[in-house]
């Protein structure tokens, strides 16, 4: 289960960063703009969600399947903390942030629903269908050492 202080921290993240998601969800980069450097990619059937890192942040990118690209939304950097952010819209919601660390992989349970772990960030997408709060979720090391587990991907 999550610590207590880890979930207080989730959930105030997720409160303060639902309004700037929704607010910038379609804040389109100009199509001469270069997609930038990414940490991570995660590839689904509707497209990509991707993290770059900046001096002190996240910038998440959301790619369409015709490669279209734009910011979704940026959000703090907290490499030495466990978070989590929630991006709706589309087919698809995307939960991502800083793994705990020693994390080597994140596993979730929903049929549909993928996850990637890289550099110390990870990227979870589920399908609409599905609420982030219904999914299993597990952090382990590159041993299969489990580190952190829990259900729900906000609680």
């Amino acid at each position: 289960m999550m610590r207590p202080s880890a979930r207080v921290l989730l959930c105030a993240v997720v409160a303060a960063t639902a309004g700037g998601c929704i607010g910038q969800w379609m804040s389109d980069i100009a199509p001469s703009s270069p997609k930038p450097d990414l940490v991570i990619e995660l590839e689904t059937p509707d497209g990509s969600a991707g993290l770059a890192r900046r001096v002190g942040g996240l910038d998440l990118f959301i790619t369409n399947p015709d490669g279209t690209f734009w910011k979704a939304t940026s959000v703090r950097d907290r490499p030495r903390e466990t978070t989590v952010y929630l991006m709706v819209g589309g087919d698809t919601s995307w939960v991502f942030g800083n793994a705990p660390i020693g994390a080597a992989n994140v596993e979730v349970s929903i049929a549909g629903a993928q996850a990637t772990l890289r550099s110390g960030l990870y990227i979870v997408s589920v399908p609409k269908s599905v609420m982030p709060s219904e999914v299993s979720w597990r952090f382990v090391a590159a041993d299969g050492t489990l580190i952190v587990s829990g259900i729900g991907l906000l609680e």
